[in-house]
């Protein structure tokens, strides 16, 4: 068994065994502090870069977002959208009065000779509708068969117009032939009248056929004539 120490020999080989290990340990001196402040002094800086990075981006974004809208340009305003009222039948009579009186067929035709203009051979006139049937020259009497149509509306929308020449029965009427003119006719408050020629030699009869689209329906009126060259 080895040997027991005693108290005395106990306490010496501690002191010895501090003082060996103190050989080993530094204490912090001025080289060491100054590590210390400056590993603090960095982690300071990047905490405070940090701080400013975020506080960069978050600039830039709100920036971003300012200068996003500022270019964006404002959204139209939806414009509003009217509907009219249709016109009562005593506005439109008075409408269409108008519209034959534009296409001079409200004089008769000795008081047109005088005045150096052509024949009318016949009129029509009245209210757009979606179909308004056909009408046909009551007679041919110009010898070359040639005939002028003239077509006005007054009012808002448009009509289209189809003129041809055919005898004078339902089925003739009815039924445009394939060489047929068809015209767009613009409505307004002064529109200038729309040309056709035809040519309708005996016994044929000029034909004209109307059609108005939905925003002539009750806003608008026609009135043609079919007249001598």
């Amino acid at each position: 068994m080895p040997e027991e120490l005693t108290e005395e020999q106990t306490r010496a080989a501690f002191a010895d065994m501090r003082a060996a290990d103190l050989t080993f340990i530094r204490p912090p001196g001025s080289a060491a502090a100054q590590r210390t402040v400056r590993r603090r002094r960095r982690a300071g800086v990047i905490a405070v870069a940090a701080g400013v990075g975020i506080a960069i981006v978050s600039t830039a974004t709100v920036m971003s977002v300012v200068d996003t809208d500022r270019a964006a340009p404002a959204p139209a305003a939806p414009s509003p959208s009217f509907s009219r009222p249709p016109l009562t039948e005593a506005q439109l009579k008075q409408l269409a009065s108008e519209a034959m009186a534009t296409l001079g067929a409200d004089t008769n035709n000795a008081d047109r000779k005088k005045a150096g203009k052509p024949a009318i051979v016949s009129s029509n006139h009245g209210p757009a509708r979606p179909n308004m049937g056909t009408s046909g020259s009551a007679t041919s009497t110009n010898k070359t068969g040639d005939y002028v149509v003239e077509i006005i509306c007054l009012g808002e929308g448009t009509i289209r117009t189809t003129v041809w020449a055919a005898s004078h029965d339902p089925q003739s009427m009815r039924t445009p032939t394939p060489d047929a003119s068809v015209v767009s006719v613009r409505c307004g408050d002064k529109p200038a009248p729309v040309r056709v020629d035809v040519h309708a030699p005996k016994p044929k009869l000029v034909h004209v056929q109307h059609q108005a689209d939905p925003a002539a329906v009750g806003h608008a009126v026609f009135a043609h004539i079919v007249r001598l060259p």
